[in-house]
């Protein structure tokens, strides 16, 4: 036995052997009195926000001053560094104001100077974009050859290579500096959409309180609905919170649905303003995606539908339930499903990224000892987690832990985000640290894997055993068949806008009714119940649409990735090391498709979508198998 293996066992135990880490979970939402070593420490930012205010005032002088530049760039090689250099410095500087008031925001939503000094980050953050707006226009009226020759022959232009290779790609699509100055000075109104959504589903939505089957009342926030699905044994309990929860978007369908009817519009009208045929075809330019890595997405996932079908056929089955529902999909399978505390679980995290090497080790157990996530739920915090990182500053975690095996996985999915803007930030220099939304999802999923892998080398508990498996399913379940339902429902909410037809709380239920059923079919009873449940996706109102669909092209990016870290010959799996270790350090240094063939996957080539289902077959027949030992020995 490793030495690890009692603090181990002491999480995947049944829940009603409760670890002596456990009586320390804080039992109030007051964030005040809530420990602060469960809290994050915002010290590398600023140390307050006197220091804030002092930095804001800075970032704006420079923002003042970058104006200086505009109109030299055609002076040679000299001028042109200088402005990129001094381009990334204001753009860091705001990212970073705008950072820390948006995370001492997500702790209470509700506080309301923090929402003017937010207001402030975000004037900032987009003065700062529009003020760099004439860089990219500029550039352009100076011949490509020129720039490619100084860029060859002075070094200082090295780090700016691809960035400007891209302008370059793209020229067809770009704006003369009016019309880039003019879609800038809009920005603001494109980026208030997702904070208008978080005012009427986070700050002034009222969760209903509900009454359980024992008589313990509840109220049904984000959190405890999702705690509910991932942990309540009664159908009729995870009903009441599903339908509570569900209901304040119901009740708010109208409102919600002339928000992302504004999305549509701006999206669209930002594709037609830089001369694309679509908005999906602007959106996947950006970084070189081809559209029919998307379709084939859709495409793959209704062509192979039947493993998932049969799984939740399955669930009905072991569950015992007459009736099967959207609340009942993700219940645990078997009884005594374990009980995940935070403090428990972070070795073993620690431990399942050991093939990664002791220096990868050694960055996650940073996280713990450097105050650098924020755990438990508290009243007017930000329901979503999440992992922010940026480009002067260490990453963050935001979770609201419930101590769920959801909740662990969740820890090790951002965990997975904040290692790569960690390592992304030391490798790169500004102009190429961010890394692409199609593969952002890749080291969280990564991580997941490696964490499924270590819980399950160390457990011989056949329940536990399962619970792992059908976490293994639900990741598949959720990362890729439940993604191309949204990513369907996107696609043709898209095509309504582009094509001028009325977008209503009625067309859109409909829509996402219909991708829903194509998925699920007549596995799922009462599909109605989630009409509205498209607008829970918060994703739907970022700044930047289609997002949600990568999940699926990380999914199979990690999947692969995985395999090839922890199967075959010792040399091959080092090697495997370096390269995801690479893709890691590589940020946004070259087209996303690029960067992961180089990692050793092709996403491209059809055949590693439909590797997904393929393995979700072998997992539901696994599953199946387990289940029945189980029922054979009267459990």
């Amino acid at each position: 036995m490793k030495p690890r293996t009692a603090a181990l066992l002491s999480v995947i135990l049944a829940v009603s052997v409760a670890s002596a880490a456990s009586a320390e979970r804080p039992d109030t939402l007051v964030r005040e009195e809530i420990e602060d070593r469960y809290k994050w420490d915002l010290s590398p930012l600023y140390a307050g926000w006197d220091e804030w205010e002092t930095d804001l005032e800075t970032v704006r002088g420079t923002i003042e001053r970058f104006a200086d530049l505009q109109g030299t760039l055609a002076l040679g090689p000299d001028q042109l560094v200088l402005a990129l250099q001094r381009e990334s410095e204001v753009l860091a500087g705001a990212e970073k104001v705008h950072s820390y008031a948006y995370l001492r925001w997500v702790e209470d939503t509700r506080d309301e100077t923090v929402q003017q000094r937010m207001a402030q980050a975000t004037t900032l953050f987009d003065g700062a974009h529009a003020a760099t707006s004439w860089v990219v226009p500029e550039l352009l009226a100076i011949p490509e050859d020129s720039v490619v020759s100084w860029v060859d022959e002075h070094e200082a232009l090295a780090p700016f290579q691809y960035p400007i290779a891209e302008v370059y790609r793209t020229r067809e699509h770009a704006l003369d500096v009016e019309g880039e100055r003019l879609l800038a000075v809009y920005e603001p109104l494109n980026s208030a959409v997702s904070g208008l959504y978080d005012a009427i589903t986070v700050t002034d939505a009222e969760y209903p309180e509900v009454t359980l089957a024992e008589g313990r009342t509840l109220r049904a926030t984000g959190s405890s609905h999702w705690q509910s699905l991932n942990r309540d044994p009664l159908q009729s309990d995870r009903r009441v919170i599903y339908e509570g929860y569900i209901g304040v978007f119901d009740g708010r369908s109208t409102t919600l649905s002339a928000l992302y009817g504004t999305v549509l519009q701006r999206n669209w009208a930002l594709a037609r303003a830089r001369g694309y045929e679509s908005t999906l075809e602007a959106v996947l330019d950006e970084h070189a995606i081809p559209v029919a890595v998307y379709e084939t997405l859709i495409q793959t996932a209704h062509e192979g539908v039947e493993p998932f079908r049969r799984y939740h056929r399955i669930r009905r089955e072991a569950l015992s339930l007459e009736h099967y529902h959207d609340y009942d999909r993700r219940v645990p399978l078997v009884e005594g499903s374990a009980s995940f505390d935070y403090q428990d679980i972070q070795q073993p995290l620690v431990d399942s990224v050991a093939p990664l090497g002791s220096d990868y080790q050694r960055e996650v157990m940073a996280f713990f000892s450097g105050h650098r996530v924020d755990v438990y739920e508290n009243e007017g915090k930000q329901p979503r987690n999440f992992a922010l990182s940026g480009h002067r500053f260490p990453a963050f975690l935001k979770l609201n832990y419930g101590d769920t095996m959801e909740d662990a996985f969740t820890l090790a999915h951002e965990m997975g985000h904040g290692m790569h803007g960690d390592r992304s930030r030391r490798a790169q220099p500004y102009a190429t640290f961010e890394y692409a939304t199609f593969v952002a999802e890749t080291a969280s999923l990564f991580n997941e894997a490696l964490l499924n892998d270590e819980l399950l080398a160390e457990t011989k508990d056949p329940e536990l055993r399962i619970g792992l498996l059908q976490y293994r399913i639900d990741t598949i379940a959720m990362a890729f068949y439940e993604v191309a339902i949204l990513a369907d429902f996107e696609r043709r909410a898209h095509g309504l806008a582009e094509a001028g037809e009325p977008v209503t709380a009625e067309v859109l239920q409909a829509l996402y009714l219909d991708a829903y059923r194509s998925v699920y079919g007549d596995a799922m009873d009462e599909p109605e119940l989630v009409g509205n449940a498209w607008a829970t996706w918060v994703h739907l109102f970022f700044d930047r649409p289609f997002y949600v669909f990568q999940y699926a092209t990380s999914l199979a990016a990690a999947t692969a990735l995985h395999t090839q870290v922890t199967t075959g010959p010792k040399r091959e799996r080092a090697a495997a090391v370096d390269r995801y270790l690479e893709l890691l350090s590589a940020g946004g240094s070259d087209h996303p498709v690029d960067l992961l063939r180089r990692a050793g996957v092709d996403l491209t080539d059809p055949t590693s979508l439909q590797a997904l289902t393929e393995e979700m077959t072998g997992l539901v027949d696994r599953l199946e198998r387990e289940l029945a030992k189980q029922k054979a020995l009267g459990r």
